[in-house]
């Protein structure tokens, strides 16, 4: 009977051997799946990161360009009212 239960034993050793030979490899498997993964969310991470930071350039540059042209058409519109008031005087002076 002990060399039954011996057999036994090591039959069910071996079959617990052989899951963990099989658990190792499924686990090493989904492993270098995870890391192929990871490895195209850092790519889309580095191309997501390139993209904002030019959209931030661009904005940058577009608020810049706006200020200038607020400027600008402050200045214009003194301008403009300047030549208004002078036009009026003119028409002023015109007969009629």
């Amino acid at each position: 009977m002990t060399d039954m239960a011996d057999e036994l034993a090591l039959q069910v050793l071996r079959q617990i051997r052989d899951e963990i030979v099989t658990t190792r490899t499924t686990l090493s498997e989904r492993i270098d799946h995870m890391s192929d993964r990871i490895d195209h969310l850092s790519t889309r991470v580095d191309v997501l990161d390139g993209t904002m930071s030019e959209l931030a350039e661009q904005q940058s540059f577009i608020v810049r360009n706006l200020r200038g042209l607020g400027d600008r058409d402050r200045r214009l519109e003194g301008e403009v009212d300047e030549l208004r008031g002078r036009v009026e005087q003119l028409e002023k002076r015109l007969p009629g």
